[in-house]
């Protein structure tokens, strides 16, 4: 972890934090997540810019965006059918999908 080196690399270990778009946002969170749930560092910060961080299709968000915008709901619906993403393999890991996860302050 960043932290373990940070005086060798000259960076402040208060100052470190995550942050992504889109698909990195999702892994961004997580990280977050698990840096809270193993308490491996005290995060400064998280930047989330449009994070997928769940995958219902039947949010409002998600209908009112599902075409235009180049990724479309129907290719979404593909990625989730024909990858490993299922409900018995990767969506049930703990930081796999952070909307999932209660909110802790």
């Amino acid at each position: 972890m960043g932290s373990k080196n940070a005086s060798s690399l000259n960076i402040d270990p208060t100052k470190i934090g995550v942050g992504g778009d889109s698909a990195g946002g999702n892994l961004a969170a997580g990280v977050a997540m698990k840096c809270r749930d193993e308490k491996l560092i005290d995060l400064a910060f998280q930047m989330l810019v449009y994070p997928c961080t769940g995958h219902d299709g039947s949010l409002p968000s998600a209908i009112n965006n599902s075409e235009g915008y180049g990724l479309t709901s129907k290719v979404m619906r593909w990625y989730e059918t024909n990858t490993q993403i299922t409900e018995n393999s990767l969506i049930t890991l703990m930081h796999f999908l952070p909307l999932r996860q209660t909110l802790q302050v």
